[in-house]
């Protein structure tokens, strides 16, 4: 009867062994199933995190225009934020986790590089096309003040030159009247000297045969002389003509003379 007991306590024992040792067995089974799919889990979601983190660094990637930016620096920094936060709740020991972190740093620190890169180089276009628009304006300014003044000088050249005209008819009626009242034939009319019209190739030629005439010891010289623009004074309207005389065909330049040929013949030098 001892026996018995002794068996049936010796088989009690190796029982509860048995159980104990299978329920350890199977905490540790379980444990290590829960830490597998744990590991897989946060697999999941690196490849999920660097699959975003991969897609942001395409925005560094691009030409950026400050008018054009595929988004904000506020954007993609609310959008690293909220990666980052993922990102921190990976466990310690994950090899990628501190990796991750720095890919965002520096995805965020080079695309706010960029953008203020494309800003300071729009800020310098903008510039320059300010500048460019400004001398465009005074330009066209300064074409239509240099067009104004063009037609008041024609206005006042063909102001003068109907002045002129006036006088010449006022003389030839004057003229005609006198002839009238005197009552002497054509061929007894005293000659009258009209004015005359000069070419800019009249007057220069007149004021080189002017020169020869004061200089008649200047044979030997070769003139030449430059007409300038009609002006006119208290005189009239004349051609201002600079000229000047050299000995023989490549001479020195011996004497600079500068005159005013008048419509009426006159001629006057400038001293």
């Amino acid at each position: 009867m001892l026996k018995k007991l002794l068996w049936i306590g010796l088989a009690m024992l190796m029982l509860a062994a048995a159980f104990g040792a299978g329920a350890y067995g199977t905490r540790v089974y379980l444990e290590r199933e829960n830490a597998k799919s744990d590991r897989q889990e946060e697999s999941s979601i690196v490849e999920r995190l660097s699959a975003e983190i991969a897609e942001l660094a395409t925005y560094n990637e691009m030409p950026l225009e400050a008018d054009k930016l595929p988004l904000s620096v506020e954007v993609l920094s609310k959008k690293v934020d909220r990666i980052r936060s993922d990102v921190d709740k990976l466990s310690d020991g994950q090899i990628k986790k501190e990796s991750l972190q720095l890919s965002l740093e520096k995805i965020k620190s080079e695309y706010e590089a960029k953008v203020t890169e494309a800003e300071e180089v729009k800020r310098q276009q903008d510039e320059q096309r300010e500048l460019e628009a400004t001398k465009q304006a005074e330009a066209l300014k300064e074409a239509e003040e240099k067009r104004k003044l063009a037609e008041r000088e024609l206005e006042e050249a063909k102001k003068r030159e109907q002045e002129y005209k006036s006088q010449v008819k006022e003389t030839e009626r004057t003229m005609e009247t006198e002839k009238k009242e005197s009552g002497k034939s054509k061929e007894d009319e005293p000659f009258f000297k009209l004015p005359k019209l000069f070419t800019k190739g009249q007057a220069k030629d007149k004021a080189e045969e002017w020169y020869e005439k004061e200089h008649p010891n200047a044979s030997d010289s070769r003139v030449t002389s430059r007409v300038f623009d009609k002006e006119t004074d208290d005189k009239g309207a004349f051609w201002k003509v600079r000229g000047e005389a050299k000995e023989g065909r490549r001479g020195r330049v011996k004497t600079v003379f500068e005159v005013k040929v008048y419509d009426d013949g006159q001629i006057v030098s400038i001293d």
